[in-house]
């Protein structure tokens, strides 16, 4: 959808943590989730690999106010 568009084209088609850039493995995803009226709009989003996504959402990784990826210590 346009969300995707939109975050893909803002980090210039390449995960924000990774780096990884094949297009179909990558996923724009709602850093204040869309559920609990994040907005839909490229600065509430990253572009993330799948699996990356995936740990993201379930509380795995978190970004840092300072831009830094922490991970869980669950992990």
């Amino acid at each position: 959808g346009a969300f995707r568009v939109m975050v893909t084209e803002a980090y210039h088609r390449r995960c924000a943590i990774s780096g990884e850039k094949t297009l179909p493995v990558l996923e724009a995803a709602h850093i204040q989730p869309y559920s609990q009226q994040g907005p839909h709009n490229p600065n509430n989003g990253l572009l993330l690999r799948q699996d990356i996504h995936t740990l993201f959402d379930r509380g795995y990784l978190t970004i840092s106010e300072d831009l830094h990826v922490e991970v869980s210590k669950r992990i």
